[in-house]
């Protein structure tokens, strides 16, 4: 933990001022969107080396990562996933048997989040999302009223499991590069499950009256961009029997490290591996699968991280953020260090967000000596929970496309489900681990 220099009256070294000047332009620059978060934190990753304030080998020991290559990994799986049409085909099943906004409403997010659990939840999004707005528009309903539900279904099923999203398992590999043993598949769900059980509750009930109710014209199926916000057009071009054989190669994926002594990459790359060889995904697809924008943005992330951790900024940012609550119990600097990331993440990217809380949730647990382990553990949900705003959340953000939402229509149901969510998130941490 030496890397944690404790602010002294003396205040913050040179490093650690241009650090912070670094970090505030990136960050003004994800939220006005000037060049892409890739772009930006390989800038301020590549400035702070130049200027001797981190070393070549940590700032882009990123792209060695475990969780960053599972991640890469996952992308291949995925992708032969949505290829074999299984996703769309449930989603058709699901609404097919519903005839009212409700029904859809409670079988489309329970289906969302439960598949979210096991595959990665932004393809989950890109393959349902096409799919509901249709039935939608069928059934006279505005597709306003379940788009939003999807990207929250997709985000709650998410922090279940390990493998859920992508933050999960960067916030893993960030545990192992500070010699703690990393979080299990199920370790968070004592955390992600009652905040999905709670979310999808308050949705159902309440959040559905938030959503707006208009038919307003939306964005036609020809302008929407992007293969990810047009999961229809996915070449289904096996039969019947390929759906199966990639399900249950993806059950054999997660079932084994549990069984063997395989680490999850090892099996994801497995996976995606045998995937190749036996035609269930080209390598064409494979490579145009891999997101190098995530790949870089993540990568680079941790390269940031640690110049906050060894600069010493975290360790003030915790003090004025995470420290003035630890006086007041467990509960309220579970709370505190919840709040922090949420609000981060609304403005930056989920994964961002996880990386610059890291070293600050660790150097707070440093001082308030307390276990890290809880309150990294809930940075990783907490760093999903991006509700109130389009751009904290790769699946919000599509989903913003697809259904022509405004900011406001993100801001009058999120704020809601993030105060839910920090409440009933940080009470199951504090009750397992208080």
């Amino acid at each position: 933990m030496s890397v944690f220099m404790t602010v002294t009256s003396e205040g913050l070294g040179f490093d650690a001022w241009l650090t912070a000047i670094v970090l505030i332009l990136v960050l003004v620059g994800l939220v006005r969107d000037w060049l892409g978060a890739d772009v930006l934190l390989t800038a301020g990753v590549t400035t702070l080396v130049l200027a001797g304030v981190l070393e070549p080998g940590p700032a882009f020991a990123g792209f060695a990562n475990e969780g960053v290559l599972t991640i890469a990994g996952l992308f291949v799986v995925a992708r032969a996933v949505e290829e074999s049409g299984a996703l769309d085909r449930l989603a058709r099943w699901l609404l097919g048997m519903q005839t009212t906004e409700q029904g859809a409403l409670i079988r489309t997010m329970v289906a969302t989040a439960g598949m979210s659990t096991v595959l990665n939840n932004t393809p989950v999004v890109a393959m349902l999302a096409p799919t509901v707005r249709r039935w939608a528009r069928q059934h006279g309903i505005s597709p306003k009223r379940l788009l939003i539900p999807v990207s929250y279904a997709a985000i709650l099923g998410g922090v279940c499991t390990l493998i859920g999203t992508s933050t999960n398992l960067v916030v893993a590999g960030m545990m192992r590069n500070a010699d703690m043993a990393e979080f299990g598949m199920f370790e968070i769900t004592v955390v992600g499950l009652p905040t999905a059980v709670v979310g999808i509750a308050f949705m159902v009930l309440i959040g559905r009256h938030l959503l707006p109710n208009d038919l307003e014209p939306l964005p036609s199926e020809g302008a929407v961009q992007g293969r990810e916000l047009a999961g229809e057009s996915a070449p289904v071009e096996a039969g019947a029997g390929r759906p199966l054989v990639v399900l249950a190669m993806v059950v054999a994926m997660i079932v084994v490290p549990f069984v063997a002594p395989v680490s999850l990459l090892t099996s994801v790359f497995a996976t995606a591996l045998v995937m190749l060889f036996t035609g269930l995904i080209s390598v064409r697809s494979a490579r145009e699968s891999l997101h190098l924008e995530v790949l870089i943005t993540v990568a680079m992330a941790f390269g940031m991280g640690k110049a906050l951790a060894d600069t010493g900024l975290a360790s003030m940012v915790a003090q004025v953020l995470v420290i003035p609550a630890a006086p007041y119990g467990t509960l309220a600097l579970f709370a505190a260090v919840f709040l922090a990331t949420s609000i981060f993440t609304e403005f930056i990217t989920n994964n961002a967000a996880a990386v610059l809380m890291f070293p600050i949730a660790q150097a707070a647990a440093v001082q308030v000596g307390v276990d890290p382990r809880p309150l990294v553990i809930l940075i990783a949900v907490a760093a999903s929970c991006s509700f109130a705003t389009p751009i904290g959340y790769q699946t919000n953000m599509m989903v913003a496309q697809l259904g022509g939402y405004r900011a406001r229509d993100f801001l009058r149901i999120g704020v809601p489900m993030n105060l839910l969510t920090l409440v009933v998130g940080t009470l199951a941490a504090w009750l397992a681990w208080g």
